[in-house]
């Protein structure tokens, strides 16, 4: 028996949309490749109740759930070899993983070292003559190339989060599901790695997949006070902040509102970006918004003519005024 495993996280006790669209993918996989079955493998952080996330993968037609848990808390990137210890490679199809975080991360060491090849940015899975073949997004998502693996071995894949269409699959209750715990090892087996401190990051009541209003900055806000308005902004439309991958690099805005390939790939009904020129990475992130609305002092700015409606001029001044505007309307 073969495994394609899938890497999957649980955001608020729920399975995460990333995850849930690299489950599809393992499914599809698995039903291309004679006597293969999907391990789903959730990470589990802390004390989290994996059972809601469970259910849900059961709901997707996985019949085989891995559990891997720290002792002592959360998983971490440094736990990546007593991760692969519980992992099956001899018998690995594939090891998928959503582009976030933790399994990208995860994902990319297990590949580095079991010497596996690794695919990035890929979007669509199937398999070839001699082994599988990708359809990989390159150019910011402009274009997409094929890419094949000349023996039917297996690859590490890292998947972005793209719409993909549900699997006419027979749902699998909990009770009939194989489920394994298994333990990651102890703080000490860490390798190269020591915890300096650990800083809490409030998390927002919606993620950015969630949000259905994003307005965001970039280095053309001038520093971290320049997010302030826009977060006001945000809040004031039952939105959520976004950031481009400079402004959370130079530290102005924490990496949770990061839009873009190494982010979040987001398809708000509004995004709304102050002083973000456009990197390819970047509108690969944002570009299926059903309304893109862009402000920058550079009217060359690629992103400009990406949007809908494109404004030249400066965002700390313009976006004062439209929350003036708003709570006048509010009041």
């Amino acid at each position: 028996m073969h495994e394609v495993f899938a890497f999957v996280e649980q955001d608020r006790g729920k399975l995460d949309a990333c995850s849930a669209m690299v489950v599809v993918h393992a499914l599809r996989a698995a039903r291309s490749r004679p006597d293969t079955r999907v391990t789903a493998v959730l990470n589990l952080s802390g004390e989290a109740n994996p059972s809601p996330t469970v259910a849900a993968l059961g709901r997707q037609g996985v019949r085989r759930v891995l559990i891997v848990a720290h002792p002592e808390g959360d998983i971490e990137p440094s736990d990546v070899q007593p991760v692969m210890a519980q992992l099956d490679l001899a018998r690995c199809a594939l090891l998928l993983a959503p582009a976030t975080r933790l399994p990208s991360m995860l994902a990319a060491c297990i590949a580095a070292r079991a010497g596996l090849p690794l695919v990035q940015d890929c979007v669509a899975i199937r398999a070839g003559a001699s082994g599988w073949r990708f359809d990989v997004a390159t150019a910011g998502g402009m274009a997409i190339v094929e890419a094949a693996l000349d023996a039917p071995g297996p690859a590490a894949v890292l998947m972005p989060l793209r719409d993909v269409a549900p699997l006419d699959i027979e749902a699998v209750e909990p009770a009939a599901m194989e489920i394994v715990t298994k333990t990651a090892g102890p703080k000490a087996a860490r390798e190269g790695v020591r915890l300096a401190e650990r800083v809490k990051v409030r998390r927002e009541e919606m993620t950015l997949a969630e949000a259905n209003v994003i307005v965001s900055g970039g280095r053309g806000l001038g520093g971290a006070e320049g997010f302030e308005p826009l977060k006001r902004l945000a809040d004031m439309m039952g939105g959520h902040l976004g950031a481009s991958r400079v402004a959370t690099d130079l530290g102005w805005v924490d990496r949770q509102h990061l839009v873009g390939m190494s982010g979040s790939t987001v398809r708000p009904a509004l995004y709304l970006a102050c002083g973000i020129s456009g990197a390819p990475h970047h509108l690969m992130g944002m570009r299926d918004a059903t309304l893109i609305v862009a402000l920058n002092t550079d009217e060359r700015a690629p992103l400009l003519s990406l949007a809908h409606h494109a404004f030249v001029g400066d965002a700390g001044e313009i976006i004062p005024k439209v929350i003036d505007r708003l709570s006048g309307i509010a009041a």
